[in-house]
């Protein structure tokens, strides 16, 4: 990923190298004031801890200006928010918007579960639509970086639930990372390779010193 310079919400600006100092999530989402932005956000706080116990840190992007967000987290975030009111950012890693507000929603069933869950959460919490800002029809997204900025993980979602919860984001980043098969099926045939000529010589030369042994005994016969 570009080594953005970034406007953050609580320590102004600086390069995204300079608070990336670890492996990090990236949380992509619309403004500050998106009652299912906030309600992430709020998700993300609560088990930022968690997180950092796994060594992964946290960031936020959104669209929302610096004013806006600290006048909504007046005592700060245990992570910081890059605001991008200009979008610049968005469109240089091509998080496009969704065509039209239709295309938020979700088609399959189980999408329109998870919208209808989450939504029921955010009334339960009494989270209200602020200022808007931004995109309306911005779709989110998330990125896992390495401390050298390289992506290890990038998905771009297709509506607006197509995102793993928080809980879900936790497993995946913290999850240990599986042998591709590809990789263990090329080694285990290198290995045979390796050995077969070796094997096969040996075993050439066993069948001739047997055939060399039975000739002799027929012809000298004890």
């Amino acid at each position: 990923m570009p080594d953005f310079l970034v406007q953050t919400a609580f320590r102004g600006s600086c390069r995204l190298s300079e608070i990336v100092q670890k492996k990090t999530l990236i949380w992509v989402l619309r403004y500050i004031g998106c009652p299912s932005c906030r309600y992430d956000v709020d998700e993300l706080s609560s088990h930022a801890e968690a997180f950092a116990k796994k060594g992964v840190s946290l960031l936020v992007l959104m669209q929302s200006s610096v004013e806006n967000i600290r006048k909504t987290y007046p005592g700060g975030l245990p992570f910081e928010i890059l605001c991008d009111p200009d979008q610049e950012i968005y469109r240089s890693l091509s998080i496009d918007p969704a065509q039209s507000m239709e295309q938020l929603r979700p088609e399959s069933e189980a999408g329109k579960e998870r919208m209808a869950k989450k939504f029921n959460a955010i009334r339960e919490m009494g989270i209200t639509h602020g200022e808007y800002e931004g995109n309306e029809q911005q779709l989110p997204a998330f990125f896992i970086l390495e401390k050298d900025l390289t992506v290890a993980h990038a998905h771009y979602a297709a509506d607006l639930v197509d995102m793993p919860d928080v809980e879900e984001a936790l497993a995946m980043i913290c999850r240990p990372k599986r042998r591709s098969f590809f990789v263990f099926f090329t080694k285990v045939c290198y290995i045979i390779i390796s050995i077969m000529p070796i094997s096969i010589l040996h075993f050439t030369k066993h069948r001739i010193t047997v055939k060399i042994l039975t000739s002799l005994r027929e012809q000298h016969p004890t």
